[in-house]
């Protein structure tokens, strides 16, 4: 470890990029913590803590599907749904801790409730949780032959490849089911391309990884017919190009940018 530089982390909560503090995170239950301070005692190098998608979206900006963009907004879908936004070069953020927080865009008054303790929550309505239970619905009516045989009814056996496998064995419900959740993250793209105008939004995680082409797509006809008219042919609709990677090198290059190393 002599020659370690520094270590850049992707975290899924509220994180100040200033002090490294985790400030919340509604999916690991994490409350002021100071990540940055463990890290650092632990490996003695400088270290760089942000926004898990903020990582994404950067690691897509630098050498990804948004390289060359001047803005740029990532919309990672997995277990819940996070966002980034990366403008001239920039990780867009609040003044003391990451923001772009899009799965508590509420979508529908009074919708299904969210982790947050809010309702009608984005990620309520197309993350993998959100594709996962309604599937796991799906099989026990008896709509979902595929996955009932072979993974039954449990939500956390329900994972995004697994979706896809059914619905390439010819669970037409779970198409349905996720086109659904395309539709809804389509509103949210033409909702942001509204108000940011970006070059590029990039769709990546899980869920996007397991079915690219099917809820890229979906995605792309919704917002084209709900984003203003003189907005089309504007902006692109792509998948994460680094995938699972993407995070990591966006990690990476926040900290050796910040750090100066």
């Amino acid at each position: 470890l002599k020659d370690l530089k520094g270590i850049g982390m992707g975290y899924p909560g509220a994180v100040d990029y200033k002090t490294g503090i985790v400030h919340s995170s509604v999916n690991l239950g994490w409350e002021e913590v100071n990540l940055r301070k463990i890290i650092e005692k632990q490996f003695k190098c400088k270290v760089g803590i942000i926004n898990d998608v903020d990582a994404g979206t950067y690691g897509e900006y630098v050498s990804g599907a948004a390289k060359g963009a001047r803005s740029a907004i990532g919309i990672f879908i997995g277990t819940g749904i996070g966002g980034g936004f990366v403008y001239e070069g920039r990780i867009m953020h609040g003044k003391n801790m990451s923001c772009f927080e899009l799965g508590h865009m509420q979508l529908v008054p009074d919708g299904p409730l969210c982790g947050c303790g809010k309702r009608g929550c984005f990620e309520t309505l197309a993350s993998r949780l959100a594709i996962s239970g309604s599937a796991a619905i799906a099989a026990y009516r008896g709509k979902a032959q595929y996955l009932l045989k072979n993974k039954g009814m449990d939500i956390s056996d329900i994972k995004s490849r697994v979706v896809a496998s059914a619905i390439k064995a010819g669970d037409n419900t779970l198409k349905e089911i996720v086109l659904e959740a395309a539709n809804w993250i389509g509103i949210a793209s033409a909702n942001l391309i509204n108000l940011l105008l970006p070059d590029i939004i990039v769709l990546g995680g899980g869920v996007i990884e397991a079915m690219p082409s099917l809820i890229c797509d979906q995605v792309l006809k919704t917002a084209i017919g709900r984003v203003l008219p003189s907005y089309n042919n504007t902006f692109k609709i792509v998948p994460s190009f680094h995938k699972d990677s993407a995070n990591l090198i966006g990690a990476a290059a926040f900290v050796k940018e910040s750090s100066g190393i």
